[in-house]
């Protein structure tokens, strides 16, 4: 009997064993970084997947590119285009001179401006496949799930239309950590989107370089981040970010790339370090 009883608890020890260590050994392989460029004021988000694997959000200037020359990067899963403006996309041009680009993702925002259809043009020349992308869309890159939240189908009609079309992208692992990119999206294109209960993330880039109409308290609370990220450059005209802006982000730590330069983050599995930076 005793025998029976001892058999009995060392299978439920083994079974406890190993329920609980394989969800560690997963996390130790899904891995994922971002790199936050420091572009001044514009957006440039490089994320590695855990194969090593390279994918941009957004260009501005010459620094991304050379951003990429410094760590030797010759290789682009993809390059994605939030929306047709000029500090996001001004630095793609160099990137795709520079880079093997595998595919091209925008939302097909329509655009007359001259180094826009150039730039398009361009992916064109080289034979670069392009798919435009909208709400509801879903890409699995490695161990990375991407899920496009805005646009509409038929795009949204407001008074800041290029913004509030902005792609915006909420970056998954395995393990459910998350990353969400608001490109330029405002409040209007936000608080009305029907996916509005997916935004709930862990990391927030946010909206529009820090501007007053990017977030408002309710806005993040819905989110409820774990640290906010502003991609933005100094001195700049538009007076970001906005000091209500910055108000509502202090709920959690804030990093700028106006102070903390380019901002590195490492994820493994649902822990995540925000290296060498100090928020502000």
């Amino acid at each position: 009997m005793f025998k029976k009883i001892f058999l009995i608890l060392l299978y439920c020890c083994w079974i406890s064993t190993n329920i609980f260590c394989q969800p560690q050994a997963f996390n130790q392989t899904d891995t994922f970084q971002i790199d936050f460029i420091d572009v001044g004021q514009g957006d440039s988000e490089l994320i590695k997947t855990a194969s090593g694997n390279y994918f941009l959000i957004d260009a501005n200037g010459d620094a991304t590119q050379q951003y990429l020359a410094v760590k030797k990067i010759k290789n682009l899963t993809a390059i994605f285009l939030t929306h047709p403006h000029f500090d996001h996309y001004s630095g793609l041009a160099s990137v795709i001179n520079h880079e093997k680009i595998a595919h091209f993702y925008e939302t097909g925002y329509p655009s007359s401006n001259k180094t826009f259809l150039q730039l398009l043009s361009q992916i064109s020349q080289k034979n670069i496949p392009k798919t435009e992308l909208k709400q509801g869309d879903r890409l699995t890159l490695d161990n990375l799930t991407l899920k496009i939240l805005n646009p509409p189908l038929g795009f949204l009609k407001t008074h800041s239309p290029i913004n509030d079309n902005s792609m915006v992208i909420k970056v998954s692992n395995r393990a459910g950590f998350s990353v969400l990119l608001l490109g330029d999206a405002e409040t209007t294109a936000l608080d009305q989107n029907p996916f509005t209960s997916y935004l709930d993330s862990d990391i927030l880039k946010a909206s529009h370089h820090g501007s007053r109409t990017g977030i408002n308290a309710h806005l993040l609370q819905i989110i409820s981040p774990k640290a906010v990220i502003i991609s933005v450059g100094q001195p700049n005209s538009y007076g970001h970010p906005h000091p209500q802006a910055l108000a509502i982000y202090q709920m959690a730590p804030v990093y700028r790339t106006d102070q903390n330069g380019t901002i590195h983050l490492a994820v493994t599995g649902n822990v995540y370090e925000i290296k060498n930076r100090n928020p502000k």
